[in-house]
């Protein structure tokens, strides 16, 4: 969901790529919504064949020159080719931008490429970091070696980095990013006089 509005990814065909469904996320929307392409991943990255189709994606709306307003970006992943980039220009027409040559195929690690998990998050300077789970690569769906990895979106040349190595029986299957609470400034404070007065009591008890 982005902006109260439902996205799903498909793999089929002429049918592979991302959509909206229907208009806004309420219950009628949603069983009774037309579903409508963004983009059709196959057209997108139309002249490399080796690939799987959508399995996850992150959509995000970024500021720069060409791109259209609100959500305008779409990072896809596959499991043969990695992650895809693509964007929304002022005309809302979707277009095909690059894919990352470091999360394809066969890791640099020697293990299979690809990724099918996959979640990000816009840095306050305007980047964007990725984080995947690298896929099977038509090897099949096996347990260990696959990979928690990130990537930082620096063009199409940009290296990813290992976080984490799946175990001998255990596999990654995806990626999410759980929320970071912070304390306001006056639930701080609190918490601080208490350790004050945790402190002074145990220097009075002893």
């Amino acid at each position: 969901i982005f902006n109260d509005q439902l996205y799903a990814s498909t793999r089929n065909g002429s049918f592979s790529g991302i959509w909206a469904i229907g208009s806004g996320t309420s219950a009628t929307t949603l069983a009774t919504g037309t579903p409508s392409l963004l983009f059709n991943y196959n057209s997108g990255v139309l002249g490399t064949t080796a690939f799987q189709g959508p399995y996850d994606f992150f959509l995000t709306s970024l500021s720069g020159s060409g791109l259209g307003i609100g959500l305008n970006t779409a990072y896809v992943a596959d499991s043969i080719l990695g992650i895809s980039k693509f964007t929304k220009n002022t005309s809302n027409t979707w277009s095909y931008a690059y894919t990352f040559a470091s999360t394809g195929g066969t890791t640099s690690q020697g293990r299979a490429g690809g990724v099918t998990g996959l979640e990000g998050i816009v840095n306050p300077d305007g980047s964007v970091r990725l984080f995947g789970t690298t896929g099977f690569n038509g090897t099949g769906d096996t347990v260990g070696g696959n990979l928690l990895i990130t990537v930082l979106d620096q063009g199409a040349s940009s290296d990813f980095t290992v976080l984490a190595t799946a175990g001998s029986t255990e596999h990654f299957k995806g990626v999410a990013l759980a929320p970071v609470l912070v304390p306001e400034p006056a639930s701080l404070a609190l918490i601080g006089a208490g350790l004050l007065g945790l402190g002074f009591a145990r220097r009075r008890r002893a």
